[in-house]
């Protein structure tokens, strides 16, 4: 009996393991690119591959851009596409990605990564010789009608609805406080201090509060100019309460250390 319960045992856990080690048919094919292979781009316009795919698991199918077999890596970028989880069928998905000034690509590579694998169960390599300027182009460039479908489709997968848990909740709510209060201190303290200080003491509580100020006006011209600009201000406000919040926190110091008879 015991030897027949461990023969049980031995043969699922081959069979668990010859399953495990089974290796991913997936196949990936780009059907077209716009813009063409060889040309020259201008400040934040993408470059988008329509992708066939064919997978017996769920992958996510990325596409980034290289420079000499290296990541196309730079200050301006890139840009990319967010990738949502595709299921076990054949279907299309759209690759985009993109640079926000000067940058050069001469390869472009397209993998698949299954949920649970580390390294890419697929990859392809596309030739593509392409440049990007930092000048913003006057009309947007047309784009073909499988663009639309195919962002549309993925934006809708992205934003299919996951029931969150209870500690991603909390945590989300916590997290939104602890943004939330800084920034109210961020502005309260620097307004408040401006209010009470004297001297030079004034002076510098006043700074941050100026580059509030410019910060404000140069959003406010940026969106006149290009609506979508500065779609992070929110982000971009955090960083600026945080790095306030340091800035207060050491005058403060400085001026209880000196106790100057002006503060």
């Amino acid at each position: 009996m015991k030897n027949t319960i461990f023969a049980a045992c031995a043969l699922l856990l081959f069979a668990s393991q010859s399953s495990a080690a089974e290796p991913a048919n997936v196949t990936l094919q780009v059907i077209e690119t716009d813009p063409a292979n060889r040309t020259e781009l201008h400040y934040d316009e993408a470059v988008y591959l329509r992708i066939a795919y064919s997978t017996d698991r769920p992958v996510r199918i990325f596409t980034r851009p290289f420079l000499r077999g290296e990541r196309a890596t730079t200050g301006n970028g890139p840009t990319t596409h967010a990738a949502p989880l595709l299921p076990a069928g054949s279907g299309e998905t759209l690759g985009w990605f993109s640079y926000r000034g000067y940058a050069a690509v001469d390869e472009v590579r397209v993998t698949a990564v299954a949920e649970d694998v580390r390294d890419p169960v697929a990859t392809l390599s596309i030739p593509m010789q392409l440049y990007w300027d930092d000048a913003r182009s006057a009309t947007p460039r047309t784009k073909p009608a499988w663009v639309a479908t195919l962002n549309a489709a993925q934006q809708q997968a992205l934003s299919a609805y996951v029931p969150p848990s209870s500690n991603d909740l909390w945590l989300g709510e916590l997290v939104i406080m602890v943004v939330f209060a800084v920034i109210v201190a961020g502005i309260g303290w620097p307004i408040w201090a401006w209010r009470k200080w004297r001297g030079y003491w004034q002076l510098l509580a006043g700074l941050p509060l100026a580059i509030l100020g410019f910060w404000i006006l140069v959003l406010i011209v940026s969106w006149v100019v290009d609506p979508t600009s500065h779609n992070l201000w929110p982000f971009e406000l955090a960083m600026w309460a945080a790095g306030t919040f340091l800035y207060m926190a050491i005058v403060a110091s400085a001026r209880w250390l000196r106790r100057s008879p002006d503060a």
